[in-house]
C-alpha cells in the first residue's frame, strides 16, 4: 500500500480499479470458513484470521490509536459512574433504587458475561458451520447485549439496582473491549473467533467503536427509564416494549432488507473513520417495515398492561414513531434512538393518560 492510499478506506478501495485489491491469507481463510464445506480449523488458520483482519481491514495507520483512545474514554466514563454511585450507596445505605455493592452484584456480572460469550461463540460457530451471513449473526448477537440487564429482572436471584446494573455493565464492557480489541484478536485466535459473528464488513475498521457506542448509548437510555420511571410507577412494559421491538423488529429489519430491499435510502454513522455523523450506509424501506409490524404484535401481545384508551392510542402512534426512529437514526445506533422514542412515548401514555 502505497503512503498515499494508507487513508482509503477498504469499501472504497474494493469498488476502484483492480490495482487496489488486496491479496493476502485473510481472503482466503474467511472465504474457506463461510464455504458449505468447512471443515475444522486448526490453530493456524486462526492465527492467520487474527492477523489477517488487521492487514486488510486496518488500512489507516491511526486505526489503532482512534480505537485505543475512544475505547478507554468509553470505560472510565463507565467507571466513573459506576464507582459515583458505590459512594452514593455508602452516602444513602438505606436507598432501595440506589442499592449497595455486594459479592452477588459481582457474581451476576460475571455470570451475565458468560452468558453472553457462550452466545458469542455459539454465533461464531454457525458462521463457520453453516455459512449464515455476519450481518445477522450480529443481530443475534445484540439480543444479549444490553436486554440482558433489564430482562434479568426476570430471574429469581439477581436483584435489579442502581449499583448492579451499572457495575454489571462496567465490568462486561471492559472484559469484551479487552478481548474484541484490534491487539488482542491478532494475539489470541479465541478472541478473534469470538468476534468474527460481530465483524460486518461494512462496519469495518470501526466494528467495536460502533459496538460499544450502541451498547452504551441504549443502556442510557433504558437505565433512567427503568430506576425513575418503571420502579416508580410500576409499569414494566415501559421498557420491555421497547426491547422486543428493538431485537425482534430492527433485527428482522437487516435479513429482509439483504434479502427483498428494493427500496433504498442512506444513512450516515454518529462515528465512522475518525469523524461524527460520517459515512453513507444503506438501508432499504421493506427492511424498516419490519419495525412497524412488529412493534403492532408487540404493543396487541401486551394488552393487558393498558387501559382501553391507552391501547388503541399505543396501536395507533408507536409503531409510526419506531419505525421513523429505526429508520432516521445513525447507522449502528438505531437501538438507542428506538429505545428513547419507545419509552418516552409510553412513559407519557401510562403517566398522563
Amino acid at each position: 500500500i502505497s503512503p498515499e492510499d494508507k487513508d482509503v478506506d477498504i469499501t472504497e478501495r474494493n469498488s476502484s480499479s483492480h490495482d487496489y485489491k488486496i491479496k493476502d491469507d485473510f481472503h482466503d481463510v474467511e472465504n474457506a470458513m463461510v464455504s458449505s464445506s468447512t471443515k475444522s480449523l486448526s490453530d493456524k488458520d486462526m492465527i492467520r484470521i487474527a492477523k489477517g483482519i488487521k492487514t486488510t481491514y486496518s488500512i489507516r495507520h491511526g486505526d489503532d490509536k482512534s480505537e485505543f483512545k475512544f475505547i478507554m474514554g468509553a470505560l472510565a466514563m463507565l467507571w466513573v459512574v459506576a464507582i459515583g454511585l458505590v459512594i452514593a450507596g455508602h452516602i444513602y445505605p438505606n436507598n432501595d433504587t440506589i442499592g449497595s455493592l455486594t459479592p452477588l452484584v459481582f457474581a451476576e456480572a460475571f455470570a451475565l458475561f458468560a452468558l453472553e460469550l457462550i452466545w458469542e461463540c455459539f454465533l461464531s460457530w454457525i458462521v463457520l458451520k453453516y455459512n449464515i451471513k455476519i450481518n445477522y449473526t450480529r443481530k443475534l448477537g445484540n439480543l444479549f447485549k444490553v436486554p440482558k440487564y433489564f430482562l434479568a429482572d426476570l430471574l429469581p436471584f439477581y436483584e435489579s439496582t442502581s449499583i448492579s446494573l451499572t457495575t454489571s455493565l462496567a465490568i462486561n464492557q471492559t472484559l469484551f473491549c479487552l478481548i474484541y480489541y484490534r491487539k488482542s484478536r491478532e494475539n489470541i485466535p479465541f478472541f478473534s473467533y469470538i468476534f468474527l459473528s460481530q465483524d460486518r464488513r461494512e462496519d469495518r475498521p470501526d466494528t467495536l467503536i460502533f459496538q460499544v457506542t450502541e451498547d452504551i448509548m441504549r443502556f442510557g437510555v433504558y437505565f433512567p427509564f427503568k430506576m425513575l420511571v418503571v420502579n416508580a410507577i410500576g409499569y414494566p412494559a415501559i421498557v420491555f416494549i421497547p426491547i422486543a421491538v428493538n431485537n425482534i423488529g430492527d433485527g428482522l429489519a437487516e435479513p429482509v432488507g439483504v434479502a427483498w430491499g428494493r427500496h433504498k435510502y442512506t444513512t450516515t454513522a454518529l462515528y465512522y473513520k475518525g469523524k461524527f455523523w460520517n459515512g453513507n450506509f444503506t438501508r432499504s424501506w421493506e427492511g424498516s417495515s419490519c419495525v412497524f409490524i412488529v412493534t403492532l404484535i408487540v404493543v396487541a401481545a401486551n394488552f393487558a398492561s393498558f387501559t382501553g384508551k391507552q391501547f388503541w392510542i399505543t396501536m395507533s402512534v408507536l409503531p409510526f414513531l419506531m419505525t421513523i426512529a429505526e429508520a432516521k437514526a445513525p447507522h449502528t445506533n438505531d437501538g438507542p434512538f428506538m429505545a428513547l422514542v419507545g419509552c418516552g412515548f409510553l412513559s407519557v401514555v401510562f403517566l398522563l393518560l
